[in-house]
């Protein structure tokens, strides 16, 4: 695994792991841990970009609040980069009504830190962005 520089990297924040991320890659490899809220708001604060994915405004709100950057992006679709460092941010516990705006804290969200090991592109990919000429 390379080792990455916090300063310079995308920090993004996503709220679950979704097959459209990978769509760009053919082989990829990804291992995660659990985080500590604390661990990750230490090194979002420090991040050379934040782009957040969640759209559950209680913990957009917490995260803006402890992070306390303003310059925190909201993105659309979430394509896995090599190089990204990717926090999975969600509730720990379902609420009853899905989609529900519900208060939360930091002890309230489960929280896993995601590295990728791009292995291969897809070949769409790899003509476009010229890894690979005809």
């Amino acid at each position: 695994m390379k080792t990455i520089d916090i300063k310079k990297a995308r920090c993004v924040v996503i709220p679950s792991i979704a097959v459209s991320m990978i769509k760009e890659w053919s082989s990829i490899s990804m291992s995660m841990h659990l985080e500590r809220f604390e661990n990750m708001v230490s090194e979002l604060k420090i991040c050379g970009e934040i782009v957040n994915f969640v759209r559950h405004k209680p913990t957009i709100d917490l995260l803006v609040k402890h992070v306390g950057r303003s310059d925190i992006r909201s993105g659309f679709e979430y394509v896995i980069e090599p190089g990204d460092v990717i926090y999975v941010v969600g509730l720990a516990t379902r609420t009853q009504v899905s989609g529900a705006d519900v208060a939360v804290e930091p002890k309230d969200l489960l929280i896993y830190k995601v590295w990728v090991d791009v292995v291969a592109p897809t070949a769409e990919k790899a003509l476009r962005e010229g890894w690979i000429e005809m």
